[in-house]
C-alpha cells in the first residue's frame, strides 16, 4: 500500500483473481486497504460478471475507523480483448468524515489489462459532490497541498513518484457548499489525449481534504483505448472502396 502520513487510506486494486491456483477467467481482482488493513471486498459487498468483459463491484455502509464511513462504493473495471482492445476503471465513492477535523482520504484502483498499443488514446473524467451534514458551517472538498483530486496513471509503480498520464482539479483547488446542509458539485474531464504503449496497468488514483463531520461523493473514469496503426486504417479504406466499386 503506498500511504502518506497523517491520512486516511483507501487503497483499490483490480486484475485477475486467483481462486485455488486456478484464474477465475471473468472476475477481475478487487483488494481494498483502508488504513493499512486489507479488507475483504466479498465480505463487504457484492460482485457481479456484467458478462461483456466488465465487472461491477459494489457495497458501503462500512465503518472499519471510527472516524470514517464507506457510504458507498461502485467500480467497473472493463478489459478489452485479448489482443490490445484496451480497458477502463469507472468508479465511485460516497464517504463522511466523523471525526471533528479535517481528514485526507486516497483512494487507489489498478486494473491489469495486459499489453495495449503501441499507440494508446486516454480518456478520462472526475466529478464530485459535497454535502454540508450541520446546522452551521461550510462543507469543503480539496486537493491536498501539492497534490491533484484525480491523477491517471499507466504502468503504476507507486503514485507519489510515478508520474502521472494525466491528472484533475489540482492544488489549490476545492469545492464548497455554503450553508447549513448546502450541497455544491462540479465535474470536468479530458478526452482524445494520445500516448504511448501500456504493457500492464491501468489506475485512478483520488486524493482529496474533507472537511469535520461532512460528506464527499467522487466519481472518476479513466480509459485507454488502442489507436489503430495508419496501415489498418489504410486497408480498410481500401476494402471499402473495393467494395463500393463492387456494388456499382
Amino acid at each position: 500500500m503506498f500511504a502518506k502520513t497523517k491520512s486516511t487510506v483507501v487503497a483499490a486494486a483490480a486484475g485477475v483473481l486467483f481462486i485455488g491456483g486456478t484464474a477465475a477467467a471473468d472476475i477481475h481482482d478487487m483488494a481494498w486497504t483502508l488504513n493499512g488493513a486489507d479488507i475483504d471486498l466479498f465480505a463487504i459487498g457484492d460482485v457481479e460478471d456484467n458478462g461483456d468483459g466488465s465487472n461491477l463491484w459494489s457495497g458501503g455502509d462500512y465503518e472499519a475507523n471510527p472516524a470514517f464511513t464507506v457510504n458507498s462504493y461502485a467500480c467497473t473495471s472493463y478489459l478489452g480483448s485479448s489482443d490490445g482492445g484496451g480497458g477502463f476503471i469507472d468508479a465511485e465513492f460516497e464517504v463522511t468524515n466523523n471525526s471533528n477535523s479535517t481528514e485526507t482520504f486516497q483512494l487507489l484502483m489498478t486494473l491489469v489489462v495486459g499489453p495495449i498499443g503501441p499507440l494508446t488514446e486516454r480518456n478520462g473524467s472526475v466529478a464530485a459532490t459535497v454535502t454540508n451534514n450541520q446546522f452551521d458551517g461550510d462543507a469543503m472538498i480539496a486537493a491536498a497541498s501539492g497534490g491533484s483530486i484525480y491523477r491517471a496513471f499507466t504502468d503504476l509503480v507507486d503514485p507519489f513518484v510515478d508520474p502521472p498520464a494525466a491528472t484533475l482539479w489540482d492544488d489549490p483547488y476545492s469545492l464548497i457548499a455554503s450553508g447549513p446542509f448546502a450541497t455544491a458539485d462540479d465535474n470536468t474531464d479530458f478526452s482524445a489525449v494520445a500516448g504511448g504503449a501500456v504493457t500492464n496497468t491501468i489506475s485512478i488514483m483520488f486524493e482529496f481534504e474533507l472537511s469535520a463531520g461532512d460528506s464527499a461523493s467522487v466519481s472518476g473514469l479513466f480509459q485507454v483505448a488502442t489507436i489503430p496503426a495508419p496501415g489498418a486504417i489504410a486497408l480498410l479504406g481500401l476494402a471499402g472502396l473495393a467494395g463500393r466499386r463492387r456494388r456499382r
